[in-house]
């Protein structure tokens, strides 16, 4: 190595090195940090940090795509897939691959998440389309708390805060976001109430279907939380309702149809005695969780059936309870024996043998409940102890979450590989500012009209943006 070379690589060494100094590469000069204050101050770690992280973000939405990479990016990683498969020994290319689909011999379900997993490199951030989800009647200031898709994707229900209300879109290309819910519906919300907790229990396909919504909100005038079940399209009188006059904070809500009713878990903090609660609607009964004695439970979610429980802990463990029996818990699962890390969500695969949890710290675990064990971890999501949730999509076997980095990580489901990293159509300052994403392969009931769809909180107003697989048919 040259003297200019080493020169130059102790300077750069040491512009990073020099503590209490930062080093503006544009102006070539040092600053010294100062500790945060009420004033603005653009030299502290927190203001450099997230401008570092709103450049890679805007570097990576703005970065044009080169077709040949791409091309050779996707010829490689399909490659590497094929290598892995067990049919790599009696098919060595794609048109194999095909022919053997064709026949039979390779799962359809395989083959279609094979494909869904290796269109992700088609993703282009630069070309997104966005639109308002905002109803003229309503004020810009709102909020996005959460939002679901219908079980074919045709449908997109949104759920907003300040003021509170339900939004039902329709997500067909040639209709993408037109309101299907009347505006009238809309001004009957109260100001001053706001969603602490939601789970959508069941969407229709059609508008005049039933649209379950379960929802946990609070009052400025009233102290407390009422817990309601209804049908937010329709706007009819509410299934269920119940007013509980508690200081406690509300941690999480879940819920489950069994035998046509609906049956709710209600979590409160540990202060409590017994912070979970069972609704069973069918019977019109109250039951307290035994098991879950002086415990503080942050996330929660039934089994398909509704006889089982899975509550995840703030100690970093999760309880298994049959609802037929809370006295005790079946079974518990703890990752982290040597610290405590916040279970703050969980997600129950279609077999439901396999369940992922995410901790405070970022990770997400991928246990197999036979052997009560983990199969894999996915890395790299930046959570920051803010419980920010993760989704599955088992039809392409990917599981995706948005960070505080202003990026969204896609990994493979069955082999916790990091298969992409989606920058944030906006800007993510702090936890309230992350986008909400959904993932789906049939946008609009189309099978094979794939994308991410983000729904972001502006200051001009709720908006949705789409990354899609396919740009031409959004465009026509």
């Amino acid at each position: 190595m040259s003297v200019n070379a080493r020169t130059d690589a102790l300077s750069k060494n040491t512009e990073s090195d020099i503590p209490g100094f930062y080093y503006d590469v544009e102006k070539k000069k040092y600053f010294k940090l100062l500790p945060g204050h009420n004033n603005y101050n653009p030299l502290t770690m927190d203001s450099i940090k997230a401008k570092d992280t709103e450049k890679k973000r805007l570097d990576a939405v703005s970065r044009p795509i080169n077709l040949k990479e791409q091309e050779s990016c996707d010829a490689c990683r399909s490659i590497a897939s094929l290598q892995k498969s067990k049919l790599y020994n009696r098919s060595r290319n794609m048109v194999c691959l095909t022919d053997l689909n064709r026949l039979g011999l390779f799962k359809g379900i395989e083959y279609r998440s094979f494909i869904y997993r290796n269109s992700l490199s088609l993703l282009n951030p630069a070309s997104y389309l966005h639109k308002s989800i905002l109803d003229t009647n309503i004020s810009e200031r709102c909020e996005v708390h959460a939002i679901a898709p219908c079980p074919n994707s045709s449908k997109l229900a949104v759920a907003y805060n300040n003021p509170m209300f339900f939004s039902y879109f329709d997500m067909a290309p040639s209709r993408w976001l037109q309101l299907l819910n009347q505006p009238s519906n809309i001004l009957n919300w109260h100001h001053g109430m706001w969603i602490s907790q939601l789970d959508f229990l069941h969407l229709s396909d059609s508008v005049s279907g039933p649209n379950i919504v379960l929802y946990a909100w609070t009052c400025k005038t009233v102290m407390g939380t009422t817990i309601t079940l209804r049908d937010f399209v329709a706007d009819s009188l509410p299934h269920w309702r119940t007013s509980i006059s508690r200081m406690a904070q509300l941690q999480s809500l879940t819920g489950v149809w069994r035998n046509e009713k609906p049956l709710v878990s209600v979590a409160w903090e540990s202060a409590i005695k017994f912070p979970v609660v069972l609704y069973d609607l069918a019977g019109s009964a109250k039951q307290r969780v035994e098991a879950l004695k002086g415990r503080s439970v942050l996330s929660q979610v039934f089994n398909k059936e509704g006889s089982k429980l899975y509550c995840g802990a703030k100690d970093g463990r999760v309880f298994c309870i049959n609802t037929n029996d809370v006295r005790t818990a079946a079974f518990q699962l703890w990752s982290y024996k040597d610290r405590e890390a916040c279970v703050c969500c969980m997600k129950l695969l279609a077999d439901e043998n396999y369940l992922l949890t995410g901790d405070y710290e970022g990770r997400i675990l991928h246990w197999d409940l036979r052997m009560r064990k983990v199969v894999h971890s996915f890395e790299g999501h930046e959570n920051d102890y803010h419980g920010l949730p993760f989704d599955v999509n088992e039809t392409a076997q990917i599981v995706y979450a948005a960070g505080l980095d202003g990026f969204t990580k896609v990994w493979s489901l069955r082999s916790g590989n990091l298969l992409h990293s989606l920058p944030a159509p906006c800007s993510v300052t702090n936890a309230n500012s992350v986008p909400k994403v959904l993932y789906s392969t049939e946008w609009g009931g189309m099978r094979g009209n794939s994308g991410f769809l983000f729904a972001t909180s502006a200051e001009s107003g709720p908006k949705a943006y789409m990354y899609p697989i396919r740009p031409e048919v959004w465009q026509k």
